[in-house]
């Protein structure tokens, strides 16, 4: 069983690399980077895993309702760094 995760700069570079392997574990993860094109395109890989968000986390004032809605999509609990 796969557990729950949330990438921020899932567009490119890193991001989308730690995406990928993720969903290709069975993962759910939820994308969110600023260009929304890119996201949706890496979550629609794996549709039954992979949701989209399009934020931008300079846009503080918008970071919780963006969090809320993560947590809505995977059903309430994330995996934390450390």
């Amino acid at each position: 069983m796969g557990q729950n995760f949330i990438v921020v700069g899932a567009s490119s570079g890193i991001g989308k690399a730690i995406t990928l392997d993720l969903l290709r574990s069975g993962n759910k993860v939820v994308c969110i980077a600023r260009r929304k094109a890119e996201i949706e395109a890496l979550a629609k890989t794996y549709p039954a895993n992979g949701f989209s968000l399009v934020h931008d986390v300079t846009d503080t004032a918008k970071s919780a309702s963006v969090f809320q809605k993560s947590l809505n999509l995977l059903g309430g609990s994330i995996v934390t760094g450390k």
